[in-house]
């Protein structure tokens, strides 16, 4: 955020708390993750996410699961790959009075 400007936007993935049914992340998941790279270093809720980005003077325009992509941009036969162990949140800093 230091050396964002006015009007830049961030994006970041994080995965949710109580990740698989309610519960802890499982070995289950953490190795699905690192299978694609990904390595579950902490969970966080939505709530402290968007604190943490609101903190650093961005404002949160989007925060979608990967189920609602799924939902978005697949066709339906292949909704049921949907998992919401990921999300992206999208913010953007605010510029300038009236440019956004």
């Amino acid at each position: 955020a230091d050396l964002s400007g006015p009007g830049s936007t961030f994006l970041a993935t994080y995965t949710p708390l109580n990740l698989g049914q309610g519960q802890r992340p499982t070995l289950h998941w953490r190795l699905a993750a690192r299978v694609v790279g990904e390595s579950i270093r902490g969970e966080m809720s939505q709530a402290q996410v968007h604190e943490a980005v609101r903190r650093r003077g961005f404002d949160v325009l989007s925060d979608d699961s990967a189920t609602e992509w799924v939902q978005r941009y697949w066709p339906p036969s292949e909704h049921h790959h949907a998992r919401g162990w990921e999300r992206l949140v999208v913010a953007r800093m605010p510029g300038p009075s009236g440019s956004g």
